[in-house]
């Protein structure tokens, strides 16, 4: 029982919200107060603080450096969040 005890008090759990995947793509330096810089892995651009919506715009649309397929599949992604928050916006407009 006490190997039990001390098995799950040694795992730390992770707070917060999920990393994005997005930041597969990117090098990250912690800033602190759990933000990271970033800077694309495939060309050089930087960001002081990378958010996850202006790297997935990066790779979608400004980064001439990467794969057509990364390309269009965060095209895709952007496509279909840009949609789901039209479709909550008039959601919440119409009650």
């Amino acid at each position: 029982m006490s190997d039990t005890v001390s098995e799950n008090t040694s795992k730390k759990t992770k707070r917060g919200r999920k990393e994005a995947n997005v930041w597969d793509h990117f090098n990250k330096e912690p800033v602190g107060d759990g933000h990271y810089s970033a800077s694309c892995s495939y060309c050089t651009e930087k960001w002081n603080r990378g958010r996850p919506e202006d790297l997935k715009a990066h790779l979608a649309l400004f980064c001439n450096s990467i794969s057509q397929d990364i390309k269009i599949e965060y095209l895709e992604i952007l496509a279909t969040e840009n949609s789901v928050k039209k479709m909550k916006k008039k959601i919440v407009l119409e009650n």
